[in-house]
């Protein structure tokens, strides 16, 4: 293991550990009062890797049956839901990039996470939270300061959640932009109350601010990356 793959590993372990949102922003779990849902792993065996072409069907595969569009409400709510529009090249040019990690378990892909340095969106949802970066902070600092890189998009097969494989994916994230960027962003939105519980409450990451858009409203997450 290199030693931004140790980094990531300290790092990550020391964030599991933060369940509390920074008093000064309000995120939906601080909305309700209560955590969003309760986090539990039973920890298995996997490999963490970065993509490769002959992933992108599984991934693109994984982005479609998880797709808010395709889920009902019921299934949203319980299980969370990825937004955007992806394709084929659009997945090449996030390898190109700062890279797609994937999760294996018995040599099948069942997870992913996206990241992404190279900071450009037309519209939606990405281009709110780009346009948004020269007023964040982290921990004190301004986050156009940093050298931020967005996180997402993430998903994890249904049948294989709750067995730590979103807490690996992090980690190999972590290990990915080590040395390359100080800060990870990216948007949730509110009623994405799953995806909220998994990565505030699961992996420690802060809400840093929010924004509306097309009438929903929507948290910009952040947390620090190791240096490599």
């Amino acid at each position: 293991m290199d030693p931004g793959q140790v980094a990531a590993r300290r790092l990550a372990s020391r964030l599991a550990s933060q369940s509390h949102l920074p008093d000064e922003v309000t995120c939906p779990t601080s909305r309700h009062g209560r955590k969003v849902g309760d986090v539990s792993e039973t920890i298995v065996a996997a490999t963490v890797r970065q993509s490769r072409p002959e992933d992108r069907e599984t991934i693109l595969g994984l982005i479609e049956s998880n797709s808010r569009e395709a889920l009902t409400e019921q299934d949203r709510d319980a299980y969370g839901f990825v937004q955007g529009d992806f394709t084929a090249s659009s997945l090449a040019a996030l390898e190109a990039d700062t890279g797609v990690v994937v999760v294996e378990v018995s040599g099948k892909v069942v997870g992913f996470a996206g990241t992404s340095q190279n900071l450009a969106a037309g519209n939606g949802p990405l281009a709110e939270l780009l346009g948004q970066l020269d007023q964040l902070t982290l921990h004190g600092r301004p986050v156009s300061e940093l050298r931020p890189a967005v996180y997402g998009p993430v998903v994890v097969d249904r049948a294989y959640r709750g067995k730590g494989l979103l807490r690996s994916l992090f980690e190999g994230v972590l290990g990915v932009l080590a040395g390359k960027a100080d800060v990870g962003v990216l948007f949730v939105e509110d009623s994405n109350r799953h995806s909220m519980a998994v990565h505030v409450n699961g992996l420690g990451m802060e809400c840093i601010g929010g924004f509306e858009l097309d009438g929903r409203g929507y948290s910009i997450l952040a947390f620090p990356v190791p240096r490599g």
